[in-house]
């Protein structure tokens, strides 16, 4: 028989004693909370300007089937779009902004065709239209603002739409009644009239859909900052836009004007010959434009001011690189 060995002396009196967890003392948990936080502060500026240069990605994304729009449009009809149809001039047109005319182009045919074009004077609210302007367009709309959405109320006919994207008009409202410029009213050029070269004039830039209470920014607008911009101001400026003297345009006085992001000042010009508003973005340092041969470029908006202003001027005989 097997015999059983007995336990000795020294294991039955061995006993085994649970290891206890070391719990961390201040001074780790706040050397940790250190490394935490400093690699986050290394990573946030990284992982925001990696999803800016996206959305700038974006953006350029939209300008360039813009400007292919504006030259199939041009193929097809032999000139730019007008850029405003204003009833001054042919008393039987609806007032018309630059953009709307491109909307075919830009596989938006159907609600092109829900237009009202029989009415007379200002578009928005009249017949269907209301139910029309409404309709944001994301393609003319920069990933980088967002501030207010595709649209915005106003206090005509409900909703509107907006856009970050407009036509130049040259140097300030005055302009749209003479040839300086592609965008005019009841005109747009034709390619052989940019004697500067396509290449080296600018026919759409960026501009910011303004704030909740203003109308800036508006698609179907057809005034300074709503789808007007112009070169009398650099790209950016601290100067104020001076747009239609009405404070549903603009209120001076609104705080959320400079929000921290980009500058947005407003003022009242004449509603005629002073009215302006400057080229603006979010993305750091410039806005983008299109020029009249298509082409997408970026413009920092340290550039010289004179500069600005002759490159959106069509047959100045100053061209720049």
């Amino acid at each position: 028989m097997r015999s059983i060995a007995k336990p000795g002396p020294d294991t039955a009196s061995r006993k085994v004693f649970p290891l206890r967890a070391r719990g961390a003392t201040l001074v780790e948990v706040l050397a940790l909370l250190a490394v935490l936080t400093t690699g986050l502060a290394l990573a946030l500026p990284a992982v925001l300007f990696a999803r800016e240069a996206a959305r700038r990605g974006a953006c350029r994304d939209n300008f360039k089937r813009l400007g292919i729009a504006l030259q199939n449009y041009h193929q097809a009809v032999g000139c730019f779009p007008p850029g405003a149809i204003w009833p001054r001039f042919q008393y039987d047109d609806p007032r018309t902004p630059c953009l709307i005319h491109l909307l075919p182009y830009l596989n938006h045919e159907a609600l092109y065709h829900q237009i009202d074009f029989s009415v007379r004077g200002t578009l928005w609210c009249k017949g269907n239209n209301p139910d029309v302007i409404r309709v944001p367009i994301v393609e003319l709309l920069c990933p980088s603002d967002g501030r207010c959405g595709g649209t915005k109320a106003n206090p005509y006919c409900g909703e509107i739409a907006l856009t970050n994207y407009m036509g130049f008009f040259g140097d300030s409202l005055a302009d749209l009644y003479t040839d300086r410029a592609i965008f005019g009213a009841n005109r747009g050029a034709r390619l052989d009239d940019i004697l500067d070269g396509a290449s080296h004039t600018l026919i759409v830039g960026e501009y910011l859909t303004g704030t909740p209470r203003d109308l800036r920014g508006q698609l179907w607008g057809d005034e300074s900052a709503g789808s007007l911009i112009f070169t009398g101001l650099p790209p950016n400026s601290p100067r104020p836009d001076l747009v239609y003297p009405n404070p549903v345009v603009c209120d001076p006085t609104d705080p959320t004007i400079n929000d921290g992001r980009a500058n947005l000042p407003c003022d009242f010009g004449d509603g005629r010959s002073s009215d302006t508003a400057a080229a603006r973005s979010r993305h750091a340092g410039g806005v983008q434009v299109i020029t009249a041969d298509g082409g997408v470029r970026f413009i920092g908006q340290t550039i010289s001011p004179g500069v600005w202003r002759q490159l959106g001027a069509m047959a100045d005989g100053a061209v720049f690189e």
